[in-house]
């Protein structure tokens, strides 16, 4: 299971670094670790298409997020149901419960936010 939302802002454009797809990607990380409820401990890890946030148990084995910058005003962010390596091997389903939490809370965030617009989330299966 993967949702990805797509969305529209002028926030994260305040950027310091000399490539501005990653810029523009670490403050949109920046942005979404501040506003993670305590017990959702997140960082992240500039990469140069985006960004990919890291948490803490029980979403750290459970989920994938990544988020970017996509062109001129526009953002992306996805997240991913995974599973460990022995899950796997076991053949345990995906528990996607951890991932609709996450979707649920950038969800609203990004709808709390009146300098966000167009929001638009995509069911990748």
């Amino acid at each position: 299971m993967e949702h990805q939302v797509y969305f529209e802002t002028n926030i994260f454009s305040d950027y310091s670094l000399e490539n501005e797809q990653t810029g523009k990607a670490i403050n949109l990380a920046k942005w979404l670790c501040k506003r993670l409820p305590s017990e959702l401990s997140a960082d992240y890890l500039g990469e140069d298409w985006g960004c990919q946030l890291f948490f803490s148990e029980p979403y750290a084995s459970a989920v994938e997020v990544s988020c970017g910058f996509v062109e001129n005003n526009a953002y992306s962010i996805a997240i991913k149901a995974e599973q460990s390596f022995f899950e796997r091997i076991l053949g345990r389903n995906k528990n996607i419960e951890n991932a609709i939490q996450l979707k649920d809370i950038f969800d609203k965030f990004l709808h709390e936010n009146s300098d966000i617009y167009s929001v638009e989330w995509v069911n990748n299966g």
